[in-house]
């Protein structure tokens, strides 16, 4: 999905659903999401688009916002948005290995449609952390990277960061940051909007871009 704010877009998807709940939640990375804190922002997803946010904090529930992971996880009040179908990769499931292939999508700004991205993995920075040697351009960050396991597709983590190679007088292709899924559910799990746990909503290990 497409995520618009005051200062243009980036990209996220949808962590967690339940059939029986019109909620939400959607992760993308932090700075994606904070030029939109306080004000309106709005979800594209397919043909449907939402607004959000603003004075009146219209359908978006809660917003918590985690700069030393570089993501942001949001509670939306959206039933149009889809229920994922895609599982995520769970820590230690398929240990990443320097080598891998990683695929990721997002909406960069010198395109209107979804995008197709691969690279390879460069570096394991932490169990929640890995670099690959792709580009993520404006507007791609916070979309979905994957793998392609035995099993199928599975959703590894997000773009939250692109680290470019600058030179005195020129910049380079650099690398891309991916944070884990699980990040992003595990703040999703501590989520209690308006002090109270949600009672209808349910953390499914599912996602979708």
């Amino acid at each position: 999905m497409r995520i618009e704010t005051p200062d243009g877009w980036g990209s996220g998807f949808v962590i967690a659903a339940s059939p029986d709940s019109p909620v939400r939640t959607v992760g993308t990375a932090f700075h994606v999401f904070e030029p939109a804190i306080g004000h309106e922002f709005q979800i594209a997803s397919g043909e449907q688009s939402f607004t959000a946010g603003g004075e009146s904090k219209k359908d978006c529930l809660y917003a918590r916002v985690d700069e030393l992971d570089a993501v942001t996880v949001i509670l939306l009040n959206m039933p149009g948005l889809p229920i994922p179908t895609v599982p995520f990769l769970e820590r230690g499931e398929a240990p990443l290995a320097v080598g891998m292939e990683v695929g990721w999508l997002g909406f960069p700004q010198i395109h209107d449609d979804l995008c197709f991205f691969s690279g390879r993995v460069s570096a394991i920075i932490n169990d929640d952390h890995f670099l690959v040697d792709g580009t993520a351009i404006h507007g791609v960050s916070g979309g979905p990277a994957f793998l392609v396991t035995d099993n199928g597709p599975k959703i590894v983590g997000s773009i939250t960061a692109y680290v470019p190679n600058k030179l005195e007088d020129d910049m380079l292709p650099g690398l891309s940051l991916v944070t884990h899924a699980a990040v992003h559910r595990d703040i999703a799990v501590d989520i209690e909007p308006d002090g109270e746990r949600r009672s209808k909503m349910t953390i499914t290990n599912r996602f979708s871009s």
